[in-house]
């Protein structure tokens, strides 16, 4: 499924904004298809709420809204032009809906998609009012079951009103909800193809290589002296892209809709260094945020990341393409697979395996890893290490939940991967996790997961700078990077 790109040939409208919201009653979660409130405006049903989009709705308010299991709704008007009126096809498309969505335009049903963190889309064309007013409507369903990706458990529980809904899980993340990325709706010629030429331009705009179909989808496009796609920190232009551009032609060279892609070609092995990462930031959950995205990557910049893990669901598409413009690499988690060509480990030593001990994390890494790579004989990453800490809290000797603790755990991991890099198999360091972020409620998280080496407003932590001059270290060591000129602290001449 293609991102929806504006090009001469396709006109792209958002639909973000302030959408009208209603909650479900918890008892009574399908009251609004039974009674159709998507027949009419939701506040000629229910009282609205105004509501950000893109945006999770958990934090948005200061009531009970958070913890809600069940179905919300969101409405909101908008007009389409007259001129897609003529031989013009529309689409409709979601970026994200968490967990379960159901989508209406002017009271017809459109679609209906499972699974959240996955765009979706479907033709409207005939549902519209071109010139004049329409509304959209959605219904999401944040309920997660033995059946849905990931699972979890619906129960009924007493409370001091009587009976309840709650919803357990156990993965270690909040499970927010609502409409999390972007609305577009998109309108290209409607015509039959009959001629698919393709161009490749350099980052210049220079045209590299073309062919034509004659319909077929299928082709391929050569490329000499090609300019291959660097790393962060391992070439002085990281990231270079090539724009790829489809055009499709009817029978008299008409063109009918055009697509320009931009992707990567990629350099040589690398050594990884990064972290895990969640889409979790305050008030907005995991709603697609551009501000909050560029400062991420920042951050990865200054602290001398070229890689980061997609934990533990599908990223948004504006993330991956940003990733790929500016040399950050990905380890994109998909939900299973048969075969392996590199192994991936997690492991909290000092944090969840003996609390507390120092002295036992060196070791334990080498011959865990060491064991890995003897029986499989394949590449070996560390995909996660770390342990909870607390802005603010210092504690010497370092204790756990300090900032110091957090420094020693990275810095005995350190002396483990680099005996480890000198037999030629270990590939890459993950700490988990970039930035502290919200999961539900529980004695053993004080207020969310707090693992990050940034907090969840995206400041560091002390280990953060210990880990910035360790990666920058490995960059001038493997990819004869240069410092940045603030990385060490003027003591004394």
């Amino acid at each position: 499924m293609l991102y929806p790109r504006e090009s001469e040939t396709r006109e792209v409208r958002s639909l973000d904004g302030i959408w009208n919201f209603v909650r479900s009653d918890q008892a009574n979660p399908t009251q609004g298809v039974r009674d159709e409130w998507y027949a009419k405006e939701l506040s000629q049903s229910k009282p609205t709420i105004p509501m950000p989009v893109p945006a999770s709705y958990n934090d948005i308010t200061t009531d009970n809204l958070r913890d809600h299991v069940g179905t919300v709704w969101y409405d909101r008007k908008f007009f389409v032009p007259r001129s897609w009126a003529k031989d013009q096809r529309v689409w409709l498309r979601f970026g994200s809906v968490h967990y379960e969505a159901y989508v209406w335009v002017n009271g017809q049903k459109v679609v209906k998609h499972e699974m959240g963190h996955l765009p979706f889309e479907a033709e409207v064309t005939d549902l519209l009012n071109y010139g004049a007013e329409n509304r959209i409507t959605v219904m999401c369903d944040n309920a997660l079951i033995q059946t849905t990706v990931p699972q979890g458990r619906i129960t009924e529980v007493p409370n001091d009103g009587g009976m309840t809904i709650v919803q357990s899980y156990t993965f270690d993340f909040f499970n927010y909800a609502g409409i999390h990325r972007s609305v577009h709706l998109a309108a290209n010629e409607a015509d039959n193809v009959l001629h698919i030429q393709a161009n490749l331009y350099d980052k210049e705009g220079v045209l590299v290589a073309n062919v034509t179909s004659d319909g077929k989808l299928g082709g391929k496009l050569q490329v000499n002296q090609v300019k291959p796609w660097w790393p962060y920190l391992m070439h002085p232009e990281p990231g270079y892209l090539y724009e790829l551009e489809i055009k499709l032609l009817a029978t008299n060279e008409e063109l009918l809709d055009v697509y320009r892609l931009k992707f990567l070609i990629n350099g040589n092995p690398v050594y990884f260094r990064g972290f895990g990462r969640h889409e979790d930031a305050d008030i907005r959950g995991k709603g697609l945020d551009n501000a909050l995205m560029v400062r991420d990557f920042n951050l990865l910049k200054w602290i001398g990341a070229n890689a980061y893990r997609t934990s533990h669901y599908p990223y948004s598409e504006e993330s991956m393409q940003f990733a790929d413009e500016h040399g950050i690499m990905i380890i994109d988690e998909c939900p299973s697979g048969r075969s392996l060509d590199i192994i991936s480990f997690n492991r909290y030593n000092a944090w969840y395996s003996n609390t507390g001990r120092l002295d036992m994390v060196t070791q334990n890494v080498i011959e865990e890893a060491t064991a890995w790579n003897k029986h499989y004989n394949k590449p070996i990453i560390m995909s996660e290490y770390g342990a909870d800490t607390l802005e603010g809290l210092h504690m010497l000797p370092a204790y756990v939940w300090s900032e110091e603790f957090q420094t020693e755990v990275f810095s005995r991991h350190f002396k483990a991967f680099d005996e480890l890099r000198r037999k030629g198999w270990f590939i890459g360091e993950f700490v988990w996790n970039f930035a502290d972020f919200k999961t539900a409620q529980s004695y053993t998280r004080v207020g969310g997961n707090k693992k990050g080496v940034f907090t969840r407003a995206r400041q560091p932590k002390a280990a953060a700078h210990l880990l910035r001059k360790r990666y920058f270290a490995l960059g001038r060591d493997l990819d004869q990077c240069s410092f940045p000129e603030d990385l060490f602290t003027y003591i004394a001449t």
